[in-house]
């Protein structure tokens, strides 16, 4: 065995200093056999099948959150799953803007707890829509404001339920939303070295768009992780059943409350009479007194009624449906 002087030992470290001698892992064992580098402080906790497991619940679970958002913010909104990766909850951490919209969340009876962000770009569109603005975005990210933080609570909560249905295949939860964080420096539910799988969610509202994260930790899904097993959810041989995802998006559709208008009548006035109503002057309708009434569902014409009173409710009995293409 050669001998390197204290010259030899001098020159290898400078070039070592320099990135002039290049290091390469041995890869390969005494044996022969190639080795794979494992990361102590990144465990891979969530094996590949329960994340493909993961994906195609929560894809379920995108597919019903597109009717739910689409009932509350009364206009056209797409989601779809973009990502589902596992990381520490300090990598997690590090990547959260500031200020931030982020829901804690408990899905009881499982431990531990989960989180629900939504990225500035797409929450101040969805709060603008529920305050009945456009969907407008705001210039530059600001903290909310405690009602905002309260809308946001009640949207998250709504989400959760939708949630738990899709969740049903593999466990039985009681979701809650516990706090909304605006500062990624309290949101320290975790321990740094928590590995958590992050699910993204892609939502496009009208003309803005931007992602929502759903943060699962490891120490929560434990005791459901037997079950995320495409063997065990689907049987052997066995794919997803796309009729049973139209369900589920039915159930979620059904659930969605829209706005019903009955138009009693219209009038055309002259400016200036217009602009010299008072009160108690009387406007004349092109409707007769008996007439039927048109009844808009969103805005669009639906059904022809009968308007009357039912109990202490004034109230229309539907006389005709509005066959596609044929409204009014």
């Amino acid at each position: 065995m050669a001998t390197l002087s204290q010259r030899d030992v001098d020159n290898l470290l400078a070039s070592l200093s320099r990135g002039g001698v290049e290091v390469k892992p041995d890869r390969l064992s005494r044996s022969g056999k190639r080795l794979r580098i494992y990361d102590f402080r990144r465990p891979d906790k969530f094996p590949k099948d329960a994340l493909r497991v993961l994906q195609f619940l929560h894809e379920d679970f995108a597919r019903s959150l597109t009717g739910y958002f689409s009932g509350q913010l009364r206009s056209m909104v797409t989601t779809s799953v973009s990502s589902v990766d596992q990381m520490t909850f300090e990598e997690y951490c590090r990547m959260l803007p500031s200020p931030c919209a982020v829901g804690v969340v408990n899905l009881k009876p499982l431990p531990s707890q989960a989180l629900v962000e939504i990225h500035p770009a797409l929450c101040f569109p969805v709060l603008d829509r529920l305050f009945g603005g456009p969907g407008r975005p705001v210039d530059k990210a600001r903290a909310l404001t405690e009602i905002e933080e309260t809308v946001l609570a009640n949207l998250m909560s709504g989400m959760l339920r939708v949630l738990a249905d899709s969740w049903s295949k593999v466990a039985s939860v009681q979701p809650s939303v516990s706090d909304i964080e605006g500062n990624p420096l309290f949101v320290q539910v975790l321990s740094p070295s928590e590995m958590v799988v992050v699910i993204t969610i892609e939502v496009r509202l009208g003309g803005q768009n931007g992602p929502m994260n759903l943060v699962l930790p490891h120490l929560m899904m434990a005791p459901v992780m037997p079950k995320l097993s495409t063997h065990r959810l689907f049987g052997a041989g066995a794919t997803p059943d796309p009729a049973q995802s139209a369900r589920s998006m039915a159930g979620g559709i059904a659930r969605v409350e829209v706005e019903l208008t009955a138009i009693l009548g219209t009038s055309q006035v002259a400016m200036r009479e217009l602009l010299g109503l008072e009160v108690n002057d009387i406007i004349g309708l092109d409707a007769p007194v008996d007439g039927e009434v048109t009844v808009l569902v969103e805005g669009k014409p639906k059904f022809r009624a009968r308007p009357g009173r039912h109990g202490k409710h004034l109230a229309c009995q539907i006389t005709e449906l509005f066959e596609e293409g044929n409204e009014p």
